[in-house]
């Protein structure tokens, strides 16, 4: 059984309410009673109504109530795609081995708050060697063996499933994604079409030499933008969380984030649109397309927001 982690308590209340109510879902989307949805899902009666309120459940148990609920069909792609669950989701796993991928994650936390700790107080972003010594200063190290450190440091990461992104970068996926895909199935159809010759590099792969360019990698304003992604392409939580979707929201009418984007230039640190000469009215689509930018704008900086707060688990925020 997995132990409450500090700064899990909203999540935790939250997610297990919503995970609840969606099981009252039936194939066809249409509500069930209580009674109903428990007996398909060989749940106890009442089961539902005692996760309706603050009890919350253990994070494992969460995955296989969702594996029950999608199974069925009362979970669809997106409630898996977003609440991180692809992987844990993918086969029939064993609660021993949810348990230990789950705890991969964690892992995989402390090892990035960690790193990015160290390195904000002038260190490298790993300890020293078992056989001791002092931990090194970045600026008293060659750059190649402070690159050195700063790359092992991500390969311990990626070693327990996880990634270090760019916030930014990582947004830039998830407004193009499609709940279906991982960012890997993403990644390979995008490069089927770029060899076809029909669309350009991914706008969400970031430029990794600009920082060694123009920034150094222990810069503040750098590590402020880095995430720690879980194995299911979503931004670390300390309990299973949920990053709704842009599809997954009403819009404003003829708010829709397509390719047009393009015709939005960053004027003074805001995107403004670009002259277009589709017809006379030229002050109404410019309004137009302000309050779509404008709510854009609203919705990506509350991302930014929630991704970062998430990327040490409420340590730094």
């Amino acid at each position: 059984m997995s132990r409450q982690r500090k700064g899990s308590n909203e999540d935790r209340t939250l997610s297990t309410t919503y995970l609840a109510e969606s099981l009252l879902k039936g194939r066809g989307g249409k509500r069930e009673s209580q009674n109903v949805a428990e007996e398909s899902l060989g749940l106890y009666q009442g089961w539902i109504a005692d996760h309706l309120g603050k009890r919350g459940m253990e994070e494992e148990d969460f995955v296989l109530k969702a594996r029950l609920g999608y199974a069925q069909g009362r979970l669809d792609d997106q409630f898996v795609f977003e609440f991180g669950l692809w992987r844990l989701l993918d086969s029939e796993l064993p609660k021993s081995e949810i348990e230990v991928l789950l705890r991969k994650r964690h892992e995989a936390n402390e090892i990035f708050r960690k790193g990015i700790d160290r390195v904000l107080r002038g260190r490298l972003p790993l300890p020293p060697s078992p056989k001791g010594g002092a931990p090194k200063r970045w600026d008293k190290v060659q750059v190649e063996e402070a690159h050195a450190s700063y790359q092992a440091w991500q390969q311990q990461i990626e070693a327990l499933g996880c990634r270090v992104m760019d916030v930014e970068e990582w947004l830039g996926w998830f407004y193009v994604a499609e709940p279906a895909r991982t960012m890997e199935e993403t990644m390979w159809y995008w490069g089927s079409d770029s060899l076809r010759g029909e669309v350009p590099c991914p706008t969400w792969v970031s430029d990794r030499d600009y920082w060694e360019t123009f920034m150094p990698l222990n810069s503040p304003k750098l590590l402020d933008r880095l995430i720690l992604v879980t194995e299911s392409d979503m931004p670390y939580s300390a309990y299973h969380a949920r990053f709704e979707h842009p599809s997954a929201k009403p819009r404003q009418r003829g708010c829709v984030i397509t390719d047009e984007v393009t015709e939005f230039s960053v004027i003074d640190g805001e995107l403004q649109p670009e002259p277009d000469s589709r017809g006379d009215d030229i002050e109404a689509w410019i309004t137009e397309r302000r309050e779509c930018v404008a709510q854009a704008t609203r919705e990506v900086n509350a991302l930014i927001d929630r991704a970062s707060r998430r990327k040490s688990g409420g340590a730094h925020g």
